[in-house]
């Protein structure tokens, strides 16, 4: 955004704010009186580069900062107080603009072996993910495309009234392998979605850790799995994946995932259905 606002199409109204105020240079000695904070927008793109930003809106927060300063210090009849207002405007616009806040998942992956070596710069992780982002449709695409060429699983014969019924945790894992592709495809997420998906993984542990590092491991297979401690920008998942570990993540729990209107009729059926041969199948091991 700062680099869009430096443009030299708006340079007309951006020139007073480029650098710090210079109150010897302009003749106004008593700049540092009255604002108290100065801001300008070389010392914005510096703290961008050094990272000092923890959060959007602390960006957004030092751009205001340097239009209120102008404010303060400028009456309303000067063109400066005019220039300001009209560049606040672009900025304004070019913010509602931009994409969904990022969030960034950490997935800590906790390890029997032995302790792995030291972990990468972070920098390096940051720019390694910017390249998956820059490809992440067409690995989307081949997982989509991969996907729908998965062999039908062989069946099995039908258990004996006398074996054991399968664990809890083999029932839930069949159930999210057998979800229709379709009804991924189907899903849609918010903003909020994403940070509550985000939150949901950060509590995983163990084995359901294990398998969710997987799921995004197979729509971004060079992400490095070798270190201990996973920074990942949630919004660089396509629909495709949220979507199984939205599913995988619900049925480990036992929540079934909210869908249409039409496609929960459709599961309720299908879910009485189960219900109901379920019901059956202990009838019939009840009269054995």
């Amino acid at each position: 955004t700062v680099k869009e606002l430096k443009k030299q199409k708006y340079r007309h109204m951006s020139f007073p704010f480029l650098y710090p105020v210079d109150p010897v240079v302009l003749n106004i000695p008593d700049y540092p009186t009255i604002v108290k904070t100065p801001m300008d927008l070389s010392t914005i793109e510096q703290k961008l580069n050094k990272n000092e930003y923890k959060s959007p809106d602390e960006f957004a927060a030092d751009v205001n900062l340097m239009f209120d300063n102008c404010y303060l210090y400028n009456p309303p009849q000067l063109p400066i107080h005019g220039m300001a207002k009209q560049f606040q405007a672009l900025f304004k616009e070019k913010w509602d603009q931009r994409p969904v806040t990022e969030e960034v998942t950490t997935i800590k992956k906790r390890r029997a072996s032995k302790q792995q070596p030291a972990r990468q710069d972070k920098n390096d992780k940051i720019a390694e993910l910017e390249r998956h982002i820059a490809t992440i449709s067409q690995e989307i695409e081949s997982i989509k495309s991969s996907s729908s060429k998965k062999a039908v699983p062989k069946k099995r014969p039908a258990p004996r009234a006398t074996k054991k019924e399968p664990s809890q945790k083999r029932k839930r894992m069949t159930k999210y392998r057998e979800m229709s592709s379709d009804e991924e495809e189907e899903m849609t997420f918010t903003f909020e979605q994403k940070r509550q998906l985000s939150e949901s993984i950060n509590r995983l542990t163990g084995d359901m850790l294990t398998n969710v590092v997987q799921i995004i491991q197979s729509s971004m297979p060079n992400l490095d799995s070798g270190e201990e401690e996973i920074e990942l920008d949630i919004d660089s998942l396509g629909i495709s994946t949220l979507t199984r570990l939205h599913n995988y993540i619900h049925n480990e729990n036992n929540v079934k995932p909210e869908k249409n209107t039409g496609r929960t009729e459709r599961n309720d059926s299908s879910s009485d259905s189960d219900n109901n041969s379920s019901g059956s199948s202990s009838d019939d091991s009840d009269s054995d």
